[in-house]
Formats: C-alpha cells, sequence, structure tokens
C-alpha cells in the first residue's frame, strides 16, 4: 500500500534509529560493535522487505509513524528473504545466537493459539516528533484492516514505558512472562475490542453530524 513519499532507505533508518535502545535488539547485537548500527537496519531491511511484499506497511499521513505487520497465514519467505536473514543471524555473536534464537522461539509459543491473527511487527514513530495523532492515525488503519479481515491483533514489548499507550489504545495485557531474563508483555486486540471502537467512533461521528447540523434564526 502506498501512503507516503518515503524511500525504503528513509524508512528504514526511521524504524533502525527508533529501535537501537531496544532490549530485544541489544540483546541480539553488540552495542559496542562499530557495525551495530548497520546490524540493525539489516533486521529491519529484513522485515521490511517481507512486509512490503504481504502488503503490510502504513505510514501516517504526517510521514513520521509507521507500522510493519502481516497477517499469519499469509506470511512465508521468499529466496531473497533467506538470503537477508541469513545476512542477520551471521551478525548475532556466536556465543548469544543460540540464546536469542530460543528466545524468539518462545515468544512464538507463548501467544495466544489462534488460527489466525494480524501481528504487529513493528510499530515506531522519528524519534524528533512527539505527537501522537500520527499513532492515533495507524491504529484507526489497523484496526479497519482488522474489521474488514475478521481478525485479531497481536503485538509484543518488552518496552515497560509504552504498555501504558497501548492499553489505551484498546490493547490488552493477555500474558506477561520472563523469558531469557526479559520481560516480555504479550498484548491483543479482540474481534469484539475492535466493533466496540468503530461502533464509538461511529457514535462520535453522527454527534458530530448532529451538533453540525443545528442552527438557530435570529
Amino acid at each position: 500500500m502506498i501512503n507516503h513519499t518515503l524511500t525504503k532507505n528513509e524508512i528504514i533508518s526511521m524504524v533502525s534509529d527508533r529501535f537501537e535502545s531496544n532490549a530485544r535488539i541489544k540483546a541480539l547485537f553488540d552495542i559496542n560493535e562499530t557495525r551495530f548500527k548497520l546490524n540493525v537496519k539489516n533486521l529491519i531491511d529484513y522485515c521490511y522487505n517481507i512486509s512490503k511484499r504481504l502488503n503490510g506497511i502504513f505510514i501516517a499521513s504526517n510521514q513520521k509513524s509507521i507500522i510493519f505487520f502481516y497477517v499469519k497465514s499469509e506470511y512465508s519467505q521468499t529466496w531473497a528473504d533467506l538470503w537477508r536473514y541469513a545476512k542477520v543471524v551471521l551478525s548475532i555473536q556466536p556465543n548469544k545466537l543460540y540464546s536469542n534464537m530460543k528466545r524468539e522461539q518462545m515468544i512464538k509459543n507463548s501467544r495466544l493459539a489462534l488460527s489466525d491473527y494480524i501481528y504487529v511487527w513493528f510499530l515506531a514513530q522519528d524519534k524528533s516528533y512527539g505527537k501522537l495523532d500520527g499513532l492515533i492515525e495507524i491504529q484507526k488503519f489497523l484496526f479497519k484492516e482488522s474489521l474488514e479481515k475478521k481478525l485479531p491483533i497481536l503485538m509484543e514489548t518488552s518496552n515497560e514505558n509504552v504498555v501504558n499507550l497501548y492499553q489505551r489504545a484498546s490493547f490488552s495485557i493477555y500474558k506477561v512472562q520472563e523469558i531469557c531474563g526479559e520481560k516480555i508483555y504479550f498484548l491483543h486486540a479482540d474481534i469484539d475490542t475492535v466493533s466496540r471502537y468503530w461502533e464509538i467512533q461511529r457514535g462520535r461521528s453522527e454527534e458530530t453530524l448532529l451538533s453540525r447540523s443545528h442552527f438557530s434564526v435570529s
């Protein structure tokens, strides 16, 4: 879905800059290594290409807020994807490779056992942008996708600072688990939650239309 004017490199830089301080990223790559930033960009590049192929990239109209996502049943990897993934794996320190692979598998196994869902891979906003309008726009887009596809939304975060923000955006915590020394918050928005959200939005729209239709004659 093309809803922006950003280049691929600009998108990857925006997301990687935001996630360089993320605990899961720092567990993957040595932050003191000279190639750290490049390693992070290679990871985001891998995720970008899969998300783009699966029509799973949306950028808010402010061009500062972005989401990578995919539908579980549609997820697949091409040979090019596997090559990019190999570059990511080879950049992980050998003594950290097994523990990281184990952690990622444990996270996958800890998700709700659903036949299908929308998975939020990366949600990021430009560091220099402090407003919430882009994130609200992304929420509306994501909930529209959920309603149309009749699929729940799953996501995880190890950043405690954003948990309250996600809860305010109608996501619920269904599990908090310590995995390899890292606290992971598992969140979801089920179909009922998404439906209630849109009922509220429609109600607000109707109220706005009614208020605009009122006028007085003097």
